[in-house]
């Protein structure tokens, strides 16, 4: 796999947003993303750029979930 689609769950380490919600993203076409076989890949750039754009909003429900310590 070329190294700027990676799968959704490495999306979601990546970014701390929850799988659903990119399947979401990708399903209202805010994020690029294709399928493989039976995977979805995200492309890496259109991930970053989405999150880059929502970085700054007040809107929480735009970002990542933040983790509580275990």
């Amino acid at each position: 796999m070329p190294e700027n689609w990676i799968t959704i769950q490495d999306a979601c380490q990546m970014t701390g947003y929850n799988a659903e919600y990119l399947r979401r993203l990708i399903r209202n076409g805010k994020v690029k993303a294709r399928k493989v076989s039976i995977v979805w890949v995200v492309d890496q750039a259109s991930l970053l750029e989405y999150v880059f754009q929502n970085q700054g909003t007040t809107d929480r429900r735009r970002g990542p979930k933040e983790r509580q310590p275990d």
